[in-house]
């Protein structure tokens, strides 16, 4: 599969899994700059950063980075990956919160987007940001740390690499 092209790297599977990781972390950064520059800047947001938001930028890209890995274990080709990415996430963007408010959703459905982890990625930024409700956040941070540590322990199992 996709994976097993990729052995034909020089790269140990360490450092591409290390590699994928630091760069959708930085990724992350720059977007969050950007976004509060921007909202700062244009629309006259008052958001004051706070050193809460960084583990989420962290942890958060650590869950979806393993997401996306374990998604690839499946996966024959990057066409098929992207699909499987597709229907894992956009249901959940539109269902997390990220556009609507969750508490503007229908009881059922509130009980779906709080199982979803980008959920407690966009609460726990919220809590950090607008409310500095800091012990909410270590609460919604501890879910998507433990998501992503199971997330990251079944994508390493089912990853394979060079022929292993």
């Amino acid at each position: 599969g996709l994976f097993r092209q990729l052995s034909l790297t020089p790269l140990t599977r360490g450092e591409w899994l290390a590699s994928r990781f630091i760069w959708y972390t930085m990724l992350t950064f720059a977007s969050a700059a950007l976004m509060l520059a921007i909202g700062s800047a244009i629309f006259g947001a008052h958001v004051t950063f706070s050193i809460w938001l960084v583990p989420f930028l962290i942890v958060g890209p650590l869950f979806f980075v393993s997401l996306g890995m374990l998604a690839g274990t499946v996966s024959k080709t990057p066409e098929t990956a992207a699909v499987i990415g597709n229907v894992i996430t956009f249901p959940m963007m539109f269902l997390a919160g990220t556009f609507f408010p969750v508490s503007s959703f229908s009881p059922g459905l509130q009980l779906v987007a709080k199982v979803l982890p980008l959920y407690y990625v966009i609460d726990g930024m919220n809590q950090v940001l607008l409310f500095n409700n800091i012990p909410r956040a270590i609460g919604d941070l501890a879910v998507v740390l433990i998501g992503a540590v199971i997330v990251f322990a079944l994508a390493i199992y089912f990853f394979k690499w060079r022929g292993e």
